[in-house]
């Protein structure tokens, strides 16, 4: 609806500016259908994030993969975020990861708080894929990052519906939203939080 909505502020502005005499977007209004609301799996009891974090941390895929699992629980991003986290980004010793405004869904970049976890994900890593350019390389070639479905796969069987935004909605979902940070870092509370 939002296209009509556009359509009818143009209009509006044409008939205030004497540039037309109608709105063509009223015309629209049977025409566009509202699209169909998609909900994505997740986990409402908090009780149950302690068994996924179980299931990712006895997964035996491969170790990258392993790591980008647990970074997902413990940054909360989406998974495109964490697929293409490139070495460049992180500050092991500020505990922080800024990602720049052209990989982000909203166009503005993100400072995001490494939890003491996170930071130790990292170290872990480092020996296996910290020569390249990403995080989280393909297995197939270095030169790009690791698939969508290598994120999907290990959710497919830890929750009822196929997702890769469990960690993200959960922490979404149950955080307080009264946490707040004040140097525009990502929190459920401010502005830039995604979703």
């Amino acid at each position: 609806m939002r296209l009509r909505a556009g359509c009818a502020a143009h209009a509006e502005r044409s008939i205030v500016t004497g540039r037309a005499n109608l709105d063509p977007s009223a015309d629209l209004r049977d025409a566009l259908t509202a699209p169909t609301v998609n909900h994505r799996a997740t986990i409402i009891d908090p009780s149950g994030i302690g068994s996924l974090l179980r299931a990712i941390d006895g997964h035996d895929g491969h170790f990258a993969t392993k790591i980008a699992l647990q970074r997902l629980a413990l940054t909360c991003v989406r998974p495109g975020e964490a697929r293409y986290a490139e070495w460049s980004e992180f500050d092991p010793t500020a505990a922080e990861w800024r990602i720049s405004a052209g990989k982000m869904k909203m166009r503005r970049p993100q400072r995001i708080p490494l939890s003491k976890q996170a930071v130790a994900l990292l170290g872990q890593l480092r020996p296996v894929t910290g020569t390249g350019r990403w995080l989280f390389p393909s297995i197939r070639s270095l030169s790009r990052p690791i698939s969508e479905n290598t994120l999907t796969q290990p959710y497919a069987g830890l929750v009822t519906a196929r997702t890769t935004c469990v960690p993200m909605v959960f922490a979404r979902s149950h955080l307080h939203a009264s946490t707040r940070w004040d140097d525009g870092r990502r929190t459920p509370s401010s502005d830039n939080w995604p979703m």
